[in-house]
């Protein structure tokens, strides 16, 4: 069965026009210029908005993300000790092979505890154990900072 029999075929659209006046502020009475006031204060608001977003994207954040500014303090203060000892203590040596003499000179309880039973051979590099000692080191820091307030 053909199920186009019980169907029409479509009508075409006939096009109507219309005509559209365009007003400007001078030719209108009171309310055109409120019309004209609302578009003006339509468009402050869309570019007042424009500005703003960036702002509300990037704003600080929520009390629980878990201080961030306390986490870049401890991190500066880190890399600051990290960067003393390569260049104080350990500055004689080839930066390759100065991780076991970093490491002591930032945190000799913290060296001892990651790299005492095991230690890095000269130009050996333990990405794990260098995170497990970044960790307690910087929980050293924390704890010397707790101290001094």
């Amino acid at each position: 069965k053909n199920t186009d029999e019980h169907h029409p075929p479509p009508t075409p659209i006939q096009s109507t026009s219309r005509t559209i006046n365009m007003v400007t502020p001078s030719q209108t009475s009171t309310g055109g210029n409120r019309s004209y006031a609302v578009l003006v204060v339509k468009i402050l608001l869309v570019i007042v908005i424009i500005l703003l977003l960036p702002k509300l994207v990037t704003g600080r954040p929520s009390q629980g993300s878990g201080g961030g500014k306390r986490k870049k303090k401890l991190d500066r203060r880190f890399l600051e000790r990290v960067s003393s000892c390569e260049t104080v203590a350990c500055g004689s040596l080839v930066p390759e092979e100065s991780t076991p003499c970093v490491t002591e000179c930032v945190s000799s309880q913290c060296h001892g505890k990651i790299y005492g039973d095991a230690p890095l051979e000269l130009g050996e590099v333990d990405e794990r154990r260098y995170y497990e000692f970044e960790r307690c080191a910087k929980t050293e820091l924390r704890a010397l900072a707790r101290q001094k307030q």
